[in-house]
């Protein structure tokens, strides 16, 4: 894809999150989570392999850092619980992330 598409379809994406209030269903943290675990379970168009659908997490992870809800999407601040569950025949496609804060 040439970067100049996927930057656009990048920020028409992030624009739907942000005013969709996907993000933990409208609630923010006052600070941002120090440290967390995250679980995802993917709701694809066809199943992907392994490496693609931890992938497809980059912009989510992104926006949760640049949102300011988590400090950093590096360890030991953010660690993936295993590679995501794909769940087929369900529409639309999308990504459920729980977040669990780490004590």
């Amino acid at each position: 894809m040439h970067w100049r598409t996927k930057a656009k379809a990048h920020s028409q994406w992030k624009t739907r999150a942000i005013l969709g209030e996907r993000l933990l269903r409208g609630r923010r943290p006052a600070r941002p989570w120090q440290r967390v675990k995250a679980t995802a379970v993917l709701y694809p168009r066809q199943l992907m392999d392994d490496d693609n659908a931890v992938a497809r997490l980059k912009w989510c992870l992104d926006l949760l850092v640049e949102r300011g809800i988590i400090v950093n999407d590096k360890r030991p601040h953010l660690t993936l619980t295993g590679i995501p569950d794909q769940r087929l025949g369900s529409k639309p496609t999308r990504i459920e992330l729980t977040l669990e804060v780490a004590k």
